[in-house]
């Protein structure tokens, strides 16, 4: 296993470090394979946005937690995730793009957010960093921003951080030609979101 980082200014390069695409990832340990692996999956993944996930997830949000199914379309920049179960509020749709988020309750209650994380925390109590899941969920770095990860012979990451969340991949299910994750947990401070994937389906 090899740790890879992020990012791209004050990187001291020695002959342990072997660099992969631009100034993201940094390999130590050497690992060129491992970078190699880790360059050709991000390469893959990266242009399908074309997607749908189902599954459950778990929230504990350390005073509450709540449980219930997931279903994630990807449409390119926009999104439609559903929250179905307890919840604390019986459900959510949460729909739309970079520019902003719609989201619908099971009361009837109908808001956009557009910064989920900071919105949703003021209104649920608990996060969603919805932006970046897209990318978690299939196994790779939201765009962007730093990041580090530690990555497999095969280029599939074991643990993920970034924007402060540590997201840890414990299982992979081939889908296709590819390996998605099936089971990760996604930690900030006192939230903690367990998601398993029962079914990936990758559009054209």
């Amino acid at each position: 296993m090899r740790r890879v980082h992020g990012g791209c200014a004050g990187l001291a390069l020695s002959a342990a470090l072997v660099l992969v695409a631009g100034c993201t990832p940094v390999i130590r340990d050497g690992g060129v394979g491992d970078a190699d692996a880790w360059a050709a999956r991000r390469g893959t993944l990266a242009p399908r946005d074309q997607w749908r996930l189902e599954g459950r997830v778990a929230i504990d949000a350390g005073h509450e937690g709540y449980t219930g199914s997931l279903t994630w379309d990807q449409q390119g920049g926009s999104l439609e995730a559903r929250f179905d179960g307890p919840f604390g509020v019986g459900g959510l749709r949460i729909s739309g793009d970079g520019g902003g988020l719609t989201v619908r309750t099971h009361r009837g209650e109908t808001f956009t957010v557009t910064d989920p994380e900071r919105d949703l925390g003021a209104r649920l109590g608990w996060s969603l960093p919805i932006h970046s899941m897209r990318y978690w969920m299939a196994g790779i770095p939201a765009p962007g921003a730093p990041f580090s990860a530690e990555v497999d012979g095969l280029g599939r990451p074991r643990t993920l951080v970034q924007h402060g969340w540590t997201v840890s991949y414990g299982e992979y299910r081939p889908s296709g030609d590819l390996d998605l994750p099936r089971r990760l947990t996604l930690e900030r401070d006192a939230v903690r979101i367990k998601l398993v994937a029962e079914r990936w389906t990758l559009r054209p």
